[in-house]
């Protein structure tokens, strides 16, 4: 008998990693001591924006091509990038229905692939500096909005989540 149940756990693992082995996974949104330090005051355990019940993903293609209102405004990594002068607010990122402003870039929403009122992934067309490209990033919503996580996707793309905190209206 026991032997028997010891044969069906070995068999049931194989399966399952047979199974999940051609999946492409994403990569977790976990962060990480980068996220931790570049949040400077910021800086807290947040977990990867989650869908929570009732917050359907939807999979829009060129479906509704706008972020979601409470991700619209400015963040900041620090405290200084709200409140400081404008020449050294390199950590603030300006959110707009239809992109978001970087201290030397600007993207614009070229494909939205996943939209809830918490999270979008889509890819931004990128321009600044004199060059121009295009980056798959994740913008979700944690600590009841007041915490934003961007991560990237894509070759040359930051290896860690970012930790942004909204600044004051």
């Amino acid at each position: 008998m026991r032997k028997a149940m010891i044969v069906a756990a070995t068999t049931a693992t194989l399966t399952l990693s047979a199974c999940s082995g051609n999946e492409e996974q994403e990569p977790a949104a976990q962060p990480s001591n980068t996220v931790s330090e570049a949040g400077g005051d910021n800086a807290t355990d947040v977990a990867p924006a989650i869908p929570a019940p009732g917050d359907e993903v939807a999979r829009t293609g060129n479906g509704d091509m706008t972020i979601p209102s409470a991700m619209q405004g400015r963040w900041g990594m620090v405290k200084a990038d709200c409140t400081g002068p404008a020449a050294e607010a390199k950590g603030l990122i300006t959110i707009t229905k239809s992109g978001m402003e970087f201290y030397e870039s600007v993207g614009k929403l070229k494909d939205v692939s996943q939209r809830t009122p918490r999270v979008i992934r889509a890819t931004f067309a990128f321009t600044g500096e004199g060059m121009n490209w295009d980056r798959e990033q994740k913008l979700g919503l944690e600590r009841g909005g007041d915490a934003l996580i961007r991560t990237e996707y894509g070759e040359g793309s930051l290896p860690d989540p970012l930790l942004y905190t909204k600044c004051a209206a």
